[in-house]
């Protein structure tokens, strides 16, 4: 089957920062502690936390976005601004009442 060989970089970057605030909220706001601390805690070092993060979530979601941005391409689909927020308020009526636009949107 196609491989990807090569990963937007920003972007990667982008959603590694994204899980990890999240990860880092909900530790500090669920059990007072920082991230690191759970971490630690779990015998995981930084680095091992970002390479199962990339391994299990983002290259996974990567590869689909990829791929929607091809066949999205090739059909020449376009996607607008409504159809984005349509999608966005579609799917806060499924998430938990902390999800906001805001952290949709920025996802």
């Amino acid at each position: 089957g196609a491989k990807i060989s090569s990963y937007p970089k920003d972007e990667m970057a982008r959603i590694y920062q994204v899980y990890y605030d999240q990860a880092s909220s909900y530790y500090t706001q669920n059990y007072g502690v920082s991230l690191e601390y759970m971490l630690s805690y779990q015998g995981q070092d930084p680095d091992e936390f970002r390479n199962s993060m990339l391994e299990n979530y983002i290259y996974p979601l990567m590869d689909n976005q990829m791929v929607l941005y091809y066949i999205a391409d090739i059909e020449k689909i376009k996607v607008t601004k409504s159809l984005v927020n349509e999608k966005i308020n579609s799917t806060l009526k499924d998430m938990p009442s902390t999800v906001t636009k805001e952290t949709l949107v920025n996802q």
